[in-house]
């Protein structure tokens, strides 16, 4: 006869023991200790290492965010490296905006002469870097969620509740280096369109297409040939890469050749690096607290 304390499914489970709660216990109560004393220590020097790269960031961004600060026009040379240069081009880069450019084409043209175009951008018709404005807008957000760690310390003080508000702001820091880095380029309806083609004057030729965009800490300018064909029956393309056919307005039009040069704007490298540092900043702390969000508060 089987014994009245036996289990037939098998060994019973013991309930944990007193010692195992109690180990429990004391590794939360040092981990809460832990916890505050990162709070109380590294966090503040971590919150005063990301502010300074923010105010250094204000600092550079000052002419986009501030209508009222003063314009310090930065001459952006770009040309071709190839000789004869095809493109040469000097342009006043004011904050979001290309205030001038003086840009000279030497290109093939339709008798197979090389016949130099002059144009110009003047200030009454400024050629919009949008991608500045917006990474500026991000950068923006990103002051506020600072601001809103710094004002509210005592209500983050759960693992979980600090990592959330950090996390919302290194994702903030991510947008406004990201729209720099992933040009935003814009569309072939755009760049042909009558109201772009007014920036310069004199007028560009039908068969010349230009575009000013932002990669990164670069002003990027590109030229592009198109021709008028018929209707393709393949390859239609809104990119406005070379060899491919797009729809503009009721035609069609074959990109024939692209010249691209670009040059360095300076203040936009020291932007993306203090962005780059604060984001570091940012996610290294994020790291630290992850093993405190078990604690139970």
């Amino acid at each position: 006869m089987a014994d009245s304390g036996s289990f037939s499914g098998g060994s019973r489970l013991a309930p944990p023991s007193r010692y195992d709660e109690d180990n429990l216990l004391l590794e939360e109560e040092t981990l809460k200790k832990e916890f505050k004393w990162l709070l109380e220590v590294e966090f503040e020097t971590t919150l005063d290492a990301i502010k300074k790269c923010l105010t250094e960031c204000a600092r550079k961004l000052s002419v986009v965010l501030d209508p009222h600060s003063k314009k310090d026009s930065h001459k952006i040379l770009l040309r071709h490296p190839q000789q004869g240069e095809p493109v040469l081009c000097v342009a006043s880069v004011d904050g979001d905006k290309i205030s001038k450019a003086d840009v000279t084409l030497r290109q093939a043209g339709r008798l197979g002469t090389h016949k130099p175009l002059r144009t110009s951008i003047k200030e009454h018709a400024a050629w919009k870097l949008r991608q500045i404005q917006n990474s500026a807008n991000q950068f923006l957000l990103a002051q506020q969620k600072l601001s809103f760690i710094i004002q509210n310390r005592e209500s983050l003080s759960t693992p979980l509740a600090l990592c959330q508000a950090l996390v919302e702001l290194a994702s903030n820091l991510q947008e406004a280096e990201r729209v720099l880095v992933v040009p935003q380029l814009p569309s072939v309806s755009e760049i042909h369109s009558a109201e772009l083609r007014s920036h310069f004057k004199p007028e560009l030729p039908e068969d010349t297409v230009v575009r000013f965009h932002i990669h990164a800490d670069n002003l990027v300018l590109t030229i592009f040939n198109v021709s008028p064909v018929g209707k393709p029956s393949t390859n239609v393309d809104h990119t406005l890469c070379d060899g491919y056919t797009f729809e503009h307005s009721a035609g069609f039009y074959e990109v024939t050749n692209m010249i691209q040069v670009q040059s360095v704007v300076p203040w936009l490298s020291s932007v993306l690096r203090w962005f780059q540092e604060a984001q570091e900043l940012t996610q290294d702390f994020i790291d630290k607290i992850e093993i405190f969000k078990s604690i139970h508060y």
